[in-house]
């Protein structure tokens, strides 16, 4: 029994982890994850309001209709009967999950065992510490499936190459905000309209709540200008520019994402980090990175932490 230890719950963790349990060598495989529940930048939230139920898509809202690799895994998953296709503009088509998008890591994350709010401070010789010093292990392999600057705030004994290539990848930061309006929103009138890259009306993707709910995900220049703001005050700010009066609002919240979008990637689809420890993420990508990368994320993590999974498996048959 190979014991695995993967560091993070997003996308190319899961897939990484469901990929080992889908094949026929035998893995004892724990996850551990900072946040409350799996998932990274495919987040959602919600709310019961006295008018209704709101919810929010405030990660990445959908992926493109995904190449065959990734539609091999979700068939391999059984994740289809999560998706459905979401018509964002008449150009733009995109699969996103339901109820939600958070519902695809959970379902991914059912057989997988998972220790939420438990964020990992230090490796050494096989063993995990968190912040409260326990100690886990000791593990065969160990994978982070976390930011790559995340990785270099807890491995510090990685030779000079590995620590080049994980030091030059570069991300830039998202600042969302998200609002349910007592009525419906004009968008084409918004004051400042143009510092928002993309504006989503969740009521339509499908298997959504009626209530007129909208997230706004802001450019990386005007994010990277507020990066420092703690999310009420990058609320009153966007609010007051978009002059949205709080009165007319059900609900108001913001949240930011350091880590939104790579903008100068690893070029290929892993890292080894050292003989037994290994690197799967979105920030693996050897194709260019494209504009709206929070889209194309999503299925770069998939085939980073299928890839990963594949060549671990490879080596141990080899």
């Amino acid at each position: 029994m190979v014991k695995v230890a993967i560091i993070g719950t997003g996308i190319s963790g899961l897939t990484c982890a469901q990929s080992l349990i889908f094949s026929e060598s035998q893995f004892d495989i724990t996850l551990f994850e900072k946040a409350r529940g799996p998932g990274g930048r495919i987040s959602s939230r919600s709310r019961q309001l006295d008018q209704g139920y709101c919810q929010y898509d405030h990660g990445a809202p959908g992926f493109h209709k995904p190449q065959e690799l990734v539609q091999d895994l979700i068939k391999k998953f059984r994740l289809g009967r999560l998706l459905e296709t979401w018509e964002h503009s008449k150009d733009n088509h995109y699969l996103t999950a339901i109820p939600a998008m958070n519902a695809l890591a959970k379902f991914m994350a059912k057989p997988l065992h998972i220790l939420s709010r438990t964020r990992i401070e230090r490796i050494d010789d096989g063993h995990l510490y968190d912040t409260d010093d326990n100690e886990y292990g000791p593990f065969d392999l160990i994978i982070f499936a976390i930011p790559a600057p995340q990785i270099l705030g807890i491995m510090n004994n990685l030779n000079e190459q590995v620590h080049h290539h994980l030091n030059r990848v570069t991300y830039a930061p998202c600042r969302s905000v998200l609002v349910t309006s007592e009525k419906k929103l004009e968008l084409e009138n918004l004051k400042n309209k143009d510092i928002w890259e993309i504006i989503i009306s969740q009521n339509k993707k499908p298997a959504r709540s009626t209530l007129n709910s909208y997230v706004f995900h802001a450019h990386s220049d005007w994010s990277a200008k507020h990066v420092d703001l703690s999310n009420d005050d990058a609320l009153d700010l966007a609010l007051d520019l978009m002059d949205l009066k709080p009165s007319g609002l059900l609900d108001a919240q913001a949240h930011g994402w350091l880590y939104a979008n790579i903008t100068q990637p690893y070029k290929e689809h892993f890292l080894k980090l050292q003989d037994t420890v290994f690197a799967c993420g979105d920030w693996c990508v050897p194709e260019p990175v494209t504009k709206h990368t929070g889209y194309r994320g999503i299925e770069n993590a998939f085939l980073s932490g299928h890839y990963l999974a594949h060549h671990l498996l490879q080596n141990m048959h080899s």
